[in-house]
């Protein structure tokens, strides 16, 4: 089965990504799909991106080159640890995974520094001790205690032992590649009752975040759940993020399923 020419709506989103960009691009030959999903345990009455932040901050401080290049854990953990981001070249961005191995409270160097940091998760045969958490931090200025970053901005992914993996609902796109969205989701997780709008957002290289898609929610039910057809079309080198503010303090999380296809 061939998913650029067989399914509906994946052959309509690459005529409209031609017919929109001008690039053709093929599902087919990337063969790939993204799942990014996160959790902002404390949500309130202004925006904030569904990421775990070190301080009060409400959003990411975005690097403006490739700066992100310490992994750092307030704890002992020295396993193995896989970075998943981008690179950035003029204005295009170049995906980039790589494993290395944590230094507990020490500073451990990227192998290849950042623009941005999109996933983090442990990929050792040894869990996390109970509480930990791990940081992937531009660390040019900034000081450690007890290997914690004091600077709240310098922090662009956290990892907790709970999960063993980031809860970061925000992701970027190489200069190769387009995201075509099919669902996105998000929930309040706390019994009492409570509401919350969800904004899914994006930014075009050398843009600004716009909503392209508003939902309000409420922990009372139903969660959202929303088969996006057609296809939203990302852009390559795009930032993507989902953010909510809620009527009182809860924990929110999100996310989107998307399917990538390469320029060819």
């Amino acid at each position: 089965m061939s998913l650029d020419t067989e399914d509906y709506w994946t052959a309509l989103a690459i005529q409209e990504v031609a017919n929109t960009y001008g690039d053709s691009v093929s599902v087919d030959k990337k063969k790939k799909s993204l799942l990014k999903f996160g959790e902002n345990p404390a949500v309130g009455t202004a925006e904030a991106t569904l990421m775990e932040f070190l301080g009060s901050e409400t959003s990411e401080t975005y690097a403006t080159g490739n700066d992100i290049d310490g992994l750092v854990f307030d704890d002992t953990f020295t396993g193995a640890v896989t970075i998943e981001g981008h690179t950035i070249s003029g204005s295009d961005l170049t995906f980039v995974s790589q494993t290395i191995n944590a230094t507990s409270t020490t500073k451990a160097t990227l192998t290849t520094p950042l623009y941005r940091a999109t996933r983090i998760f442990n990929a050792s045969g040894t869990n996390m001790p109970a509480n930990s958490k791990g940081y992937v931090y531009a660390s040019s200025g900034v000081s450690l205690i007890d290997g914690v970053p004091q600077t709240a901005s310098s922090v662009k992914i956290i990892m907790s032992a709970a999960e063993q993996q980031s809860l970061k609902a925000a992701t970027s796109l190489s200069s190769q590649d387009y995201a075509f969205v099919t669902e996105i989701y998000a929930s309040i997780n706390k019994k009492t009752q409570g509401g919350a709008v969800i904004r899914f957002k994006v930014r075009d290289s050398g843009g600004v975040f716009r909503t392209v898609f508003k939902r309000g929610i409420n922990s009372l039910g139903p969660d959202l759940n929303f088969k996006v057809r057609p296809y939203k079309i990302i852009p390559k080198n795009a930032d993507i993020i989902i953010t909510a503010e809620a009527d009182s303090a809860a924990a929110v999380s999100g996310g989107f399923n998307s399917i990538l296809a390469i320029i060819q």
